[in-house]
């Protein structure tokens, strides 16, 4: 198996999983080029010191598995959640404002809180589904939940993978992480927390990005 077969195994579980978004998550642009990436991961060509690479490579897959939820197998349907959130929450939902809070289309958004056989997986659907789960939406907009959102939770996600890795040489664990940045493990392992608000979401994204020190693999 080689490690683009690696990484295609967590799109089986997640469909936002993908070459695309792991190139983007570990800035490997820093290194070379997508194609080149490509071509490494699969095995048809090899890098600069090889071995290094393909070991930092590694660390890189071992994360991003870890990020890695299972949106197929789920004990809870979108829909379910969907009419949980409207008995929970003092303002409900409806489509239109799950559509602006994960900017997806208005078509695919009903099929998965539709429960329509088709959405499983859909990558739509699993933006719906976290923004239930982690109540990633405003019953009012203002300045401070600007972050409040799926596009804002994923970045912050990727950031922290990034940090994980470091200068490419040793997996940091969340407890790692937190112990270097101060940020809490609570908060780490539930990033929605930090997104409720502006000023904790900046806080905890530039902590992060100053762990994202460049890759040593010289």
């Amino acid at each position: 198996m080689t490690l683009m077969d690696q990484i295609q195994e967590n799109k089986k579980m997640d469909s936002r999983k993908n070459f695309a978004d792991f190139y983007n998550t570990f800035n490997l642009d820093s290194l070379f080029s997508k194609p080149m990436a490509d071509f490494i991961l699969n095995g048809k060509r090899k890098a600069k010191n090889h071995q290094l690479v393909m070991s930092f490579l590694s660390k890189c897959i071992t994360i991003y598995r870890e990020h890695t939820k299972d949106y197929v197998h789920c004990s809870t349907s979108v829909h379910d959640l969907y009419e949980n959130y409207n008995v929970t929450h003092e303002v409900g939902i409806i489509p239109e404002r799950l559509q602006a809070a994960t900017g997806r289309e208005m078509a695919v958004v009903k099929r998965a809180i539709n429960n329509n056989p088709k959405s499983i997986n859909n990558q739509a659907t699993n933006d719906v589904r976290d923004t239930l789960s982690y109540d990633l939406i405003n019953s009012k907009y203002s300045v401070d939940n600007i972050f409040n959102n799926v596009i804002a939770y994923k970045e912050l996600d990727r950031r922290l993978m990034r940090a994980q890795i470091g200068d490419g040489t040793n997996i940091k664990t969340i407890y790692d992480v937190s112990q270097k940045t101060g940020i809490s493990i609570d908060v780490l392992e539930g990033l929605s927390q930090a997104c409720r608000h502006k000023d904790d979401y900046l806080d905890v994204y530039q902590k992060l990005i100053e762990l994202s020190i460049p890759y040593q693999l010289n």
